[in-house]
């Protein structure tokens, strides 16, 4: 998991590691790049905005690179949402509720779902919007 903000990483990973085992936790985006490919995770949960390489650049070197790791984005800014899932994230928390949330957006991302916390989505009657994932590339593996 990477994020650039030390309060944000331990809360991060602390709730993370309640129900997985957090592989590595770095500070921006090309350190998450090299230790994705060293250690080829589940899942990947990062900052969206962060120093030398943010989240989605992250993603998209990954991608170039053949890892498809679903990514669980996470951002104080619930505009960032839509951009993040229009770029291929699986996932997309609001820092306000990383807590609470997080586990079950790791968990649909992991299931080929998608989530958006309440804290961002369109439309709050409905903050959770599983649906199918649609593979960019069906015929990777």
């Amino acid at each position: 998991m990477a994020d650039d903000d030390s309060f944000f990483r331990r809360l991060i990973a602390s709730t993370l590691r309640t129900r997985f085992v957090v592989s590595n936790v770095v500070e921006n985006g090309r350190q998450l790049v090299e230790s994705a490919v060293a250690r080829r995770p589940g899942v990947i949960v990062s900052d969206v905005n962060m120093p030398v390489l943010g989240g989605v650049a992250a993603m998209h070197a990954l991608r170039d690179l053949d890892q498809w790791i679903p990514f669980v984005m996470v951002s104080a800014d619930p505009e960032n949402a839509r951009p993040c899932l229009e770029q291929g994230a699986a996932a997309f928390v609001h820092k306000r509720d990383v807590a609470k949330e997080l586990v079950a957006a790791v968990l649909a991302a992991l299931s080929g779902q998608t989530y958006v916390s309440a804290g961002a989505a369109d439309d709050p009657a409905r903050p959770h919007a599983p649906r199918e994932a649609a593979d960019p590339d069906p015929d990777r593996r």
